[in-house]
Protein backbone atom coordinates (compact mmCIF):
# COMPACT_ATOMS: atom_id res chain seq x y z
CA UNK A 1 0.00 0.00 0.00
CA UNK A 2 2.70 2.18 0.87
CA UNK A 3 4.44 1.28 -2.56
CA UNK A 4 1.31 2.68 -4.46
CA UNK A 5 1.43 5.70 -2.55
CA UNK A 6 4.79 6.77 -3.46
CA UNK A 7 3.98 5.92 -6.92
CA UNK A 8 1.34 7.92 -7.15
CA UNK A 9 3.21 10.38 -5.27
CA UNK A 10 6.17 10.38 -7.98
CA UNK A 11 3.93 10.50 -10.80
CA UNK A 12 1.74 13.56 -9.90
CA UNK A 13 4.97 15.27 -8.66
CA UNK A 14 6.20 14.39 -12.84
CA UNK A 15 3.31 15.70 -13.98
CA UNK A 16 3.12 18.86 -12.26
CA UNK A 17 7.31 19.88 -12.92
CA UNK A 18 6.66 19.29 -16.58
CA UNK A 19 3.18 21.40 -16.16
CA UNK A 20 5.52 23.93 -14.21
CA UNK A 21 7.76 24.18 -17.20
CA UNK A 22 5.86 23.52 -20.03
CA UNK A 23 6.40 27.08 -21.30
CA UNK A 24 10.50 26.85 -21.11
CA UNK A 25 9.96 23.52 -22.84
CA UNK A 26 8.28 24.88 -25.52
CA UNK A 27 10.24 27.68 -25.91
CA UNK A 28 13.92 25.60 -26.04
CA UNK A 29 11.81 23.16 -28.66
CA UNK A 30 10.59 25.72 -30.92
CA UNK A 31 14.48 27.31 -30.82
CA UNK A 32 15.51 23.90 -31.36
CA UNK A 33 13.44 23.09 -34.54
CA UNK A 34 15.42 26.09 -36.25
CA UNK A 35 18.51 23.77 -35.91
CA UNK A 36 19.31 20.72 -38.86
CA UNK A 37 17.27 17.86 -37.71
CA UNK A 38 20.84 15.41 -38.30
CA UNK A 39 22.04 17.48 -35.57
CA UNK A 40 19.05 16.79 -33.00
CA UNK A 41 19.30 13.80 -33.96
CA UNK A 42 23.06 13.38 -33.55
CA UNK A 43 22.65 14.99 -29.44
CA UNK A 44 19.44 13.03 -28.83
CA UNK A 45 21.92 10.12 -29.19
CA UNK A 46 24.81 11.55 -27.37
CA UNK A 47 22.82 11.98 -24.79
CA UNK A 48 21.16 8.44 -24.35
CA UNK A 49 23.44 7.52 -21.98
CA UNK A 50 22.35 10.73 -19.49
CA UNK A 51 21.07 9.49 -16.28
CA UNK A 52 18.79 11.43 -14.00
CA UNK A 53 16.07 14.12 -14.47
CA UNK A 54 18.63 15.89 -16.39
CA UNK A 55 18.91 13.16 -18.96
CA UNK A 56 15.21 13.18 -19.31
CA UNK A 57 14.25 16.62 -19.90
CA UNK A 58 17.33 16.94 -22.72
CA UNK A 59 15.87 13.77 -23.94
CA UNK A 60 12.74 15.04 -24.74
CA UNK A 61 13.46 18.43 -25.78
CA UNK A 62 15.35 16.69 -28.39
CA UNK A 63 12.61 13.80 -29.27
CA UNK A 64 10.11 16.81 -29.36
CA UNK A 65 12.27 19.04 -32.22
CA UNK A 66 12.13 15.68 -34.52
CA UNK A 67 9.17 14.13 -34.23
CA UNK A 68 5.56 14.51 -36.06
CA UNK A 69 4.11 15.19 -32.56
CA UNK A 70 4.75 14.65 -28.91
CA UNK A 71 2.57 14.77 -26.03
CA UNK A 72 3.31 16.12 -22.47
CA UNK A 73 4.99 14.47 -19.50
CA UNK A 74 6.88 11.68 -22.31
CA UNK A 75 9.11 9.83 -20.18
CA UNK A 76 12.45 8.38 -22.30
CA UNK A 77 14.59 6.00 -20.74
CA UNK A 78 18.65 5.88 -21.16
CA UNK A 79 19.92 3.93 -24.64
CA UNK A 80 16.45 4.16 -26.57
CA UNK A 81 17.55 4.31 -30.15
CA UNK A 82 15.21 6.47 -32.70
CA UNK A 83 14.72 5.54 -36.25
CA UNK A 84 12.97 7.68 -39.19
CA UNK A 85 11.37 10.14 -36.73
CA UNK A 86 9.05 11.93 -39.24
CA UNK A 87 6.24 9.44 -39.40
CA UNK A 88 6.72 9.17 -35.22
CA UNK A 89 3.73 10.33 -32.97
CA UNK A 90 3.77 10.00 -29.29
CA UNK A 91 0.39 11.06 -27.21
CA UNK A 92 0.83 12.11 -23.57
CA UNK A 93 1.68 9.98 -20.40
CA UNK A 94 3.98 7.77 -22.18
CA UNK A 95 7.11 5.92 -21.14
CA UNK A 96 9.37 4.35 -23.28
CA UNK A 97 12.13 2.61 -20.72
CA UNK A 98 15.56 1.68 -21.08
CA UNK A 99 17.21 0.24 -24.40
CA UNK A 100 14.14 0.27 -26.80
CA UNK A 101 14.17 0.00 -30.48
CA UNK A 102 11.83 2.20 -32.31
CA UNK A 103 11.78 2.57 -36.36
CA UNK A 104 9.16 4.66 -38.12
CA UNK A 105 10.01 4.82 -41.53
CA UNK A 106 5.96 2.92 -42.27
CA UNK A 107 4.49 5.15 -39.55
CA UNK A 108 4.26 4.82 -35.72
CA UNK A 109 1.25 6.17 -33.41
CA UNK A 110 1.51 5.67 -29.79
CA UNK A 111 -1.76 6.87 -28.10
CA UNK A 112 -1.72 8.28 -24.28
CA UNK A 113 -1.09 6.51 -21.46
CA UNK A 114 0.97 4.11 -22.68
CA UNK A 115 4.16 2.07 -20.85
CA UNK A 116 6.81 0.19 -22.70
CA UNK A 117 9.14 -1.72 -21.10
CA UNK A 118 12.44 -1.77 -21.49
CA UNK A 119 14.35 -3.65 -24.93
CA UNK A 120 11.02 -3.64 -26.49
CA UNK A 121 10.94 -3.02 -30.45
CA UNK A 122 8.65 -1.16 -32.95
CA UNK A 123 9.68 -1.88 -36.18
CA UNK A 124 7.23 -0.71 -38.90
CA UNK A 125 8.81 -2.08 -41.96
CA UNK A 126 9.64 -5.93 -43.24
CA UNK A 127 12.41 -7.19 -45.69
CA UNK A 128 11.35 -8.18 -49.30
CA UNK A 129 13.21 -11.00 -50.79
CA UNK A 130 11.88 -10.54 -54.71
CA UNK A 131 14.81 -9.63 -56.34
CA UNK A 132 16.99 -12.64 -56.73
CA UNK A 133 19.50 -10.69 -58.37
CA UNK A 134 20.15 -9.01 -55.04
CA UNK A 135 21.02 -9.87 -51.26
CA UNK A 136 18.14 -9.66 -48.95
CA UNK A 137 19.58 -7.26 -46.92
CA UNK A 138 19.30 -4.54 -50.25
CA UNK A 139 15.92 -5.57 -51.37
CA UNK A 140 13.06 -3.09 -51.23
CA UNK A 141 11.77 -2.80 -47.85
CA UNK A 142 7.90 -3.23 -47.31
CA UNK A 143 6.48 -0.23 -45.37
CA UNK A 144 3.37 -0.79 -42.95
CA UNK A 145 2.65 1.38 -39.77
CA UNK A 146 2.10 0.46 -36.54
CA UNK A 147 -0.80 1.68 -34.32
CA UNK A 148 -1.09 1.55 -30.39
CA UNK A 149 -4.28 3.15 -29.10
CA UNK A 150 -4.29 4.74 -25.32
CA UNK A 151 -4.04 2.64 -22.17
CA UNK A 152 -1.55 -0.32 -23.53
CA UNK A 153 1.26 -1.93 -21.54
CA UNK A 154 3.75 -3.21 -23.64
CA UNK A 155 6.07 -5.88 -21.36
CA UNK A 156 10.06 -5.93 -21.72
CA UNK A 157 11.64 -7.24 -24.35
CA UNK A 158 8.37 -7.19 -27.04
CA UNK A 159 8.59 -7.16 -30.34
CA UNK A 160 5.77 -5.36 -32.08
CA UNK A 161 6.21 -5.92 -36.27
CA UNK A 162 4.85 -4.03 -38.97
CA UNK A 163 1.12 -3.75 -39.71
CA UNK A 164 0.23 -4.16 -35.96
CA UNK A 165 -3.07 -2.50 -34.43
CA UNK A 166 -3.46 -2.55 -30.28
CA UNK A 167 -6.80 -1.49 -29.74
CA UNK A 168 -7.04 0.38 -25.71
CA UNK A 169 -6.38 -1.32 -22.93
CA UNK A 170 -4.65 -4.14 -23.88
CA UNK A 171 -1.49 -5.75 -21.82
CA UNK A 172 1.42 -7.98 -23.98
CA UNK A 173 3.16 -10.27 -21.62
CA UNK A 174 7.05 -9.98 -22.07
CA UNK A 175 9.16 -11.05 -25.52
CA UNK A 176 5.64 -11.67 -27.29
CA UNK A 177 5.55 -11.43 -30.89
CA UNK A 178 3.33 -8.84 -31.98
CA UNK A 179 1.76 -8.71 -35.62
CA UNK A 180 -1.94 -7.73 -36.91
CA UNK A 181 -4.51 -6.92 -34.79
CA UNK A 182 -5.23 -7.04 -30.99
CA UNK A 183 -8.53 -6.75 -29.56
CA UNK A 184 -9.37 -4.05 -26.85
CA UNK A 185 -9.69 -4.92 -22.87
CA UNK A 186 -7.23 -8.15 -23.55
CA UNK A 187 -4.17 -9.81 -22.48
CA UNK A 188 -2.10 -11.30 -24.89
CA UNK A 189 1.00 -13.78 -24.91
CA UNK A 190 3.33 -15.53 -26.55
CA UNK A 191 5.37 -16.16 -30.13
CA UNK A 192 2.85 -15.38 -31.79
CA UNK A 193 0.78 -13.22 -29.78
CA UNK A 194 -2.55 -14.94 -28.49
CA UNK A 195 -5.00 -13.84 -26.27
CA UNK A 196 -5.25 -15.56 -22.80
CA UNK A 197 -8.27 -13.32 -21.33
CA UNK A 198 -10.30 -10.82 -21.58
CA UNK A 199 -9.49 -7.76 -19.50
Amino acid sequence: MVCIQLDLVFIMKGRLIFKKLSFVIKLFVFLLKMFPKKLNLFVLDLFSFLPGKIGLFVRYLFLSSVVQSIGSNVYIGRWVVFKNTDTLSIGNNVSIHDNCYIDSIGGICIGDDVSIAHAASLISFEHTWNEKSTSIKYNDLKLNSIIVERDVWIGCGVRILSGARIGQRVAIAANSVVKGELNSNSLYVGSPVKKVKSL
